[in-house]
């Protein structure tokens, strides 16, 4: 009743409100739909909430206008590039992210206007004019895309520096027309799916530039049309495949900039069209083979082939300049993603591993990729500050960088790390294209507004606060900074956080119940996500929680009984 217990009743649920959750209705057509879907998704992984396959489903059934129909071809493909959308995460690109109101033609044509064309293909290509995605028209008009004249089956799906971050969904194996997959400098991270070997008529493959983990998949080389493969700059690791000599239309091959082992395959011999071969900033030795250094010009195409060769780089790979390499001179440029842990099995590794080891799982610690492996290896490996293992601040300081990683930290709008973290200059324009944190009483250090990641104590980079006394970590509090990913549990070791505020991201996953220990929380807000899962239990024990804000979530389930243990809420 109003005004006797509730005080209003009219309040409505915002235009802006998320829209990717499947709110899915078990209506009549539910079953055919998942009965389509299926053949390219899991069915279980298109009914598990928060998953790419699922926020796609949702907006099918619930969100698109542009109303196909389920048992057409192109329902398919409207749905798998819904998953890509997703899986990238779509709602923080830089350009052609979906409106936050769908129906709403106002906000259709903000998003619109802040979309761009991709480059003007041939004259039997449709498509690029710039539609943001998600929108209701058809998905060959939208940004960075094209397709063939005739059918409107997507060709080309293409990206330059648009913070794509997530990682490559399956799905794109049944674009069957697809020609070019281009996505730079991004933070794509995860493996190369080895499903993206079906697409036959692929012949640009490029993901550089971004942080990407794992092998590269064998059957990429099989792939009967690919002209151009570009996979530098990222984290990839393993052996080139002997497979490699199936590729027989490759012209273009950029693997340099990654932690690529063992040596190059003679196969490699075969690429008879190879006209250009980068392969260095690697940890590949031996010497390059025979066969391909006779494909050298005048007699063969090759005009570019290099590797690691120089006199002094370790490991290395014997190429003799100029009758095989045509250079050996080239170094890594101070440019290269730092995140990857190149970790040596030095004495100190050992003792950094049985300390942070308290704090995370051991496997995870040495899982390529994690965020938990990216923060090791920047310990090790990039940090300057040069804080001890058997200090305390040195745990601290990697749960920091923890949730750096967790969060997508490089996709942040602001105070995001350098790209260089040991040049001076790069570090000063990041510390510039960072703000302080509110100030807070006397009592606290911190917000002056560093970079995440310099060469300064973890208190003084941006949205940081610390206890003056003893500088431990006490408020992390981010408004509108783009934090993505998910929310990592070590935080829960950060005894003396007072403060957790994470508005208006794409933080999704779940609220780990390990917060329910940080007893000294009095503010928990991690509105305007895209949170999934229940509220815990445990946060309710939080014995000085004052406020409580997880509003426009995707939160599911009952309010816990324990809700009534929350005495200062």
């Amino acid at each position: 009743a109003v005004p006797d217990c509730c005080t209003e009743c009219t309040y409505k649920s915002p235009s802006s409100q998320p829209s990717q959750f499947p709110t899915i209705s078990f209506s009549s057509c539910l079953s055919q739909v998942l009965g389509v879907l299926s053949t390219v998704s899991n069915r279980t992984t298109l009914l598990t909430s928060g998953t790419p396959q699922s926020r796609a489903l949702g907006w099918l059934l619930h969100r698109d206008t542009f109303y196909s129909c389920p048992f057409d071809l192109a329902f398919v493909q409207r749905y798998i590039m819904a998953v890509f959308y997703y899986s990238t995460d779509g709602p923080s690109w830089d350009v052609c992210s979906a409106p936050r109101n769908l129906t709403d033609p106002s906000s259709i044509a903000d998003a619109n206007n802040n979309c761009v064309a991709s480059n003007p293909g041939d004259y039997q290509f449709t498509g690029g004019e710039g539609d943001a995605w998600l929108t209701p028209s058809h998905e060959c008009f939208w940004g960075m895309v094209r397709c063939r004249d005739d059918d409107q089956v997507v060709a080309f799906i293409e990206f330059d520096t648009n913070r794509l971050g997530g990682t490559l969904p399956s799905e794109l194996q049944h674009l069957n027309d697809l020609r070019v997959l281009r996505l730079r400098e991004g933070s794509t991270s995860g493996r190369i799916p080895s499903e993206y070997g079906t697409l036959s008529s692929l012949f640009l493959l490029v993901l550089s530039q971004n942080n990407i983990t794992g092998t590269i998949p064998a059957e990429i080389y099989g792939l009967p049309k690919l002209v151009s493969l570009q996979l530098n700059s990222n984290h990839l690791t393993g052996t080139i495949s002997t497979d490699i000599g199936m590729a027989a239309s490759l012209q273009i091959m950029f693997l340099q900039e990654n932690f690529l082992t063992g040596t190059i395959p003679e196969e490699m011999g075969n690429n008879v069209k190879l006209e250009r071969a980068n392969l260095q900033n690697n940890y590949l030795s031996g010497e390059m083979p025979q066969d391909v250094c006779d494909l050298r010009e005048p007699t063969g195409s090759i005009s570019f082939l290099t590797a690691d060769c120089g006199i002094n780089d370790e490991p290395r790979v014997d190429c003799a300049v100029p009758d095989c390499c045509t250079e050996c001179t080239y170094k890594s440029p101070s440019s290269q993603p730092s995140q990857f842990p190149t970790i040596s099995f030095s004495s100190c590794l050992s003792q950094v591993l049985g300390v942070l080891s308290t704090v995370s799982n051991r496997t995870t610690l040495l899982t390529s990729g994690t965020p938990q492996s990216r923060a090791l290896g920047w310990l090790l490996h990039r940090d300057t500050f040069y804080s001890c293992p058997f200090d305390l601040a040195f745990v601290q300081r990697y749960i920091m960088a923890v949730f750096y990683y967790s969060t997508d930290g490089p996709s942040w709008d602001v105070c995001s790390a350098p790209r260089n973290l040991t040049d001076p200059s790069s570090i000063a324009d990041a510390n510039n294209n960072c703000v302080a944190s509110n100030p807070g009483d006397y009592q606290f250090t911190g917000g002056e507004g560093d970079a995440w990641l310099t060469p300064s104590h973890e208190c003084f980079w941006g949205m940081v606060r610390c206890r003056d006394d003893d500088q431990v970590v006490a408020f992390i509090e981010f408004d509108t900074n783009r934090l993505g990913g998910t929310l990592p549990s070590e935080l829960q070791h950060l005894n003396d956080l007072r403060v957790l505020r994470l508005r208006e991201g794409s933080t999704s996953g779940r609220i780990p119940s390990e917060y329910g220990t940080l007893s000294s929380l009095f503010l928990l807000v991690l509105s305007q996500n895209n949170i999934t899962g229940t509220i815990p239990a445990e946060i309710y024990g939080l014995p000085k929680l004052v406020s409580l804000q997880l509003n426009s979530n995707h939160l599911t389930g009952t309010i816990s009984t324990d809700i009534g243990m929350a005495a200062s809420l």
